[in-house]
């Protein structure tokens, strides 16, 4: 089972990370690559929230845990 929550927080955790670690970074290709790591951990993040309402509006066939609740998207 896929706990979209919990990966939405994790990924949100590593966007954080990477993004502190670009702004306190003195190597300029450091700050470059975490810059771009924590801007695609944010964009997975975003994605992963538009596909959690989908869900929640019953408009997917997968079935995944959000908050700890399981759903298929039909109707549960």
């Amino acid at each position: 089972m896929f706990d979209i929550g919990s990966e939405i927080e994790t990924l949100e955790r590593y966007a954080s990370e990477c993004a502190l670690i670009s702004n306190l970074a003195t190597d300029r290709r450091a700050r470059h690559e975490n810059g771009e790591l924590a801007s695609e951990y944010r964009q997975r993040a975003e994605n992963l929230k538009y596909y959690a309402q989908l869900v929640a509006s019953e408009q997917s066939p997968v079935p995944v845990l959000i908050r700890g609740r399981r759903t298929t998207g039909l109707g549960s």
